[in-house]
C-alpha cells in the first residue's frame, strides 16, 4: 500500500524509514478526502486523494499513480484539504487601525487584529466605549466592545475610561488616619492627615500627597 508524506508517496513500507514510517502508517489509516477526476487516457472516473493543507495538486491521480501534491509557494497558503492546482494569495496588508497578529504561512493567511483601544465591527476597527464614572472595565478584547460593570462596595472609578477597572478605596485606618468622608462608587475615601508626618504616594487615580510638620493637608481624589 502506498502512503503520502507532504505530497510525496512511499511506494513501499521499506521506503518509510525511521520517523517517516510512523507518518506513513498514520496517513495510511487516516480518512483522506477524495475528489472525482476523469482519467484523460482511460476516460474512467477516479476517486483521487485531495491535497493536505499547505499544498496544491501538481498532478491528478491516474489508474497507475496517486495524486501528486506540491508545497504552496511563498506568500500563498492552503488552509484546508482541497483539489485545486494552486494556493490562495496571502493578505498583503492589514486594514486601517490594524496590526499583524500572525504572519502568513503555507497553511494560514495573515491574521490581523485591531490596535489597542479598538475592536472589530464587521470589517472595521472602532474605538472602545468608555465606562462611565462608577463603572469599571471587566472585559476588553480586539474582537469585542468594552464590557463595563458597576463598582462593587469598597471600590470606585472616578473617571470615564475604556481601559481601567474599579480600584479599592483607600483604607484610612491602615494608614493611621481618620476617615473624613467614606468612599463611594465614584469617589475615593477621604482621609484626615492633620498633625501627621508622612510622605504618602497615593495609588492610581489618587493625588500625590506630601505632608510636613509645619502644615496639614487632605489627601483626596480629583
Amino acid at each position: 500500500m502506498a502512503c503520502a508524506i507532504s505530497g510525496a508517496y512511499c511506494l513501499s513500507w521499506q521506503q518509510c524509514e525511521g520517523g517517516l514510517f510512523a507518518m506513513c502508517f498514520a496517513r495510511a489509516y487516516q480518512e483522506i478526502p477524495k475528489y472525482q477526476h476523469r482519467d484523460p487516457v482511460t476516460s474512467k472516473v477516479l476517486f483521487c486523494d485531495q491535497c493536505p493543507p499547505g499544498t496544491a495538486v501538481k498532478r491528478h491521480c491516474s489508474t497507475e499513480e496517486p495524486t501528486v501534491c506540491a508545497p504552496c509557494p511563498e506568500k500563498r497558503f492552503a488552509e484546508q484539504w482541497h483539489w485545486g492546482d494552486s494556493c490562495q494569495h496571502c493578505t498583503s496588508v492589514c486594514k486601517e487601525r490594524q496590526i499583524v497578529q500572525r504572519e502568513c504561512n503555507s497553511t494560514h493567511d495573515r491574521l490581523c487584529e485591531c490596535i489597542p483601544g479598538y475592536h472589530l465591527v464587521v470589517e472595521f476597527c472602532v474605538l472602545h466605549t468608555a465606562c462611565s464614572p462608577g463603572f469599571g472595565v471587566i472585559v476588553q478584547h480586539p474582537l469585542l466592545n468594552t464590557v463595563c460593570e458597576k463598582c462593587s462596595p469598597g471600590y470606585f472609578s472616578s473617571t470615564s475610561s475604556s481601559t481601567e477597572p474599579c480600584i479599592p478605596h483607600r483604607n484610612c485606618t491602615q494608614l493611621g488616619l481618620k476617615t473624613v468622608r467614606p468612599g463611594t462608587a465614584t469617589q475615593d475615601t477621604l482621609c484626615d492627615t492633620e498633625n501627621k508626618e508622612f510622605n504618602f504616594n497615593c495609588s492610581h487615580q489618587h493625588t500625590e500627597c506630601h505632608t510636613g510638620k509645619q502644615y496639614s493637608s487632605l489627601c483626596f481624589i480629583h
